[in-house]
């Protein structure tokens, strides 16, 4: 069991590990603020490898300042990514209600417009997809009960929530596994007003879900690796995206593989929020060090040839 440190500690056996610390007390603070555990991720680039495996030593012109900025660039860059994902939700709310309606008020529950592979239990043992989904369902509504639509709802429709309803309750999870259940003709009415078609928003609609949770929690976003990987199949891609079916399985896996995604729903700046430029401009704050690279976000040449990435520069590419 390793010994608990102070923080004091922590920043003496960073400094023996041979980080250059130029201002102790600030970074004793920055230690209390982000916690040791939380760092090592954003260590990783400063740090020796033997035989491919970091090691707890420095390389020689790591410093204490390059991984503050570090730490902050990824905060905003969290920031920016929160305020896009949550208008993506609101507006992917909003329009799987109002084409899920049209199949039927009650949709998620009725099972009208969903999926029969999603409606069908796959082993006798095991219920459907769209049973274990209205658990999730049901329990909302209980966490939600002093909610006023709950409320509104139990004494006006005896419990029973119209999809527009509904969809204000649950957790962008739930709305992306429902989404993922709606059969195909209401899927591509949802699909269609983004620009994709129903096979390709099921899983940018998953995969930008895993993002959001990654965001809210707080986690480390700039080298991170992610689970769920956007479709990148050359038959399912809108024409902006063609790209992703050139990259490599690692580039897939990081963050200018989602970062493509938002800025091909946003287009012509649906998110209100001037996405584009404010990336671009944040890009170009990544700390300037010989040890943190582009690459370690997933970018590549590939980028270099889509029109979503048209006009930016970056000062590494490697």
């Amino acid at each position: 069991m390793k010994p608990h440190l102070t923080l004091e500690g922590q920043l003496s056996l960073l400094v023996t590990n041979g980080l250059k610390v130029s201002d102790p007390d600030l970074f004793l603070n920055f230690l209390k603020q982000q916690n040791y555990y939380r760092l090592r991720g954003y260590f990783h680039p400063f740090l020796a490898e033997v035989d491919g495996k970091a090691t707890d030593q420095f390389k020689s012109q790591s410093t204490d300042q390059t991984i503050i900025e570090l730490v902050e660039f990824d905060r905003v860059l969290r920031s920016l990514l929160f305020e896009a994902l949550a208008v993506f939700e609101t507006q992917f709310r909003s329009v799987l209600a109002h084409h899920a309606g049209e199949a039927s008020p009650h949709a998620h529950v009725d099972g009208i417009g969903l999926s029969p592979d999603f409606k069908t239990a796959q082993k006798e043992s095991v219920g459907s997809a769209h049973e274990k989904w209205l658990i999730g369902y049901r329990g909302s509504l209980r966490r939600h009960r002093e909610n006023d639509i709950v409320v509104k709802h139990d004494t006006f429709e005896d419990g029973k929530f119209p999809i527009w309803a509904a969809v204000e309750l649950l957790d962008f999870g739930n709305i992306s596994r429902l989404f993922a259940g709606l059969d195909e003709p209401v899927a591509t009415a949802v699909a269609n007003e983004f620009g994709g078609g129903a096979r390709f928003m099921k899983g940018v609609v998953q995969s930008l879900n895993n993002l959001r949770n990654h965001v809210a929690h707080q986690s480390r976003l700039w080298n991170f690796h992610y689970p769920q990987n956007p479709p990148s199949r050359q038959a399912l891609l809108p024409d902006d995206l063609m790209h992703l079916h050139d990259l490599e399985d690692y580039e897939r896996s990081k963050l200018f593989t989602r970062l493509s995604v938002l800025l091909w729903l946003d287009g012509e700046n649906r998110f209100g929020l001037n996405l584009r430029k404010r990336l671009f401009d944040l890009l170009q704050t990544l700390p300037k060090s010989e040890y943190i690279r582009l690459s370690s976000m997933g970018y590549s040449s590939v980028f270099q040839n889509s029109n979503l990435w048209s006009g930016f520069s970056q000062w590494n590419n490697k």
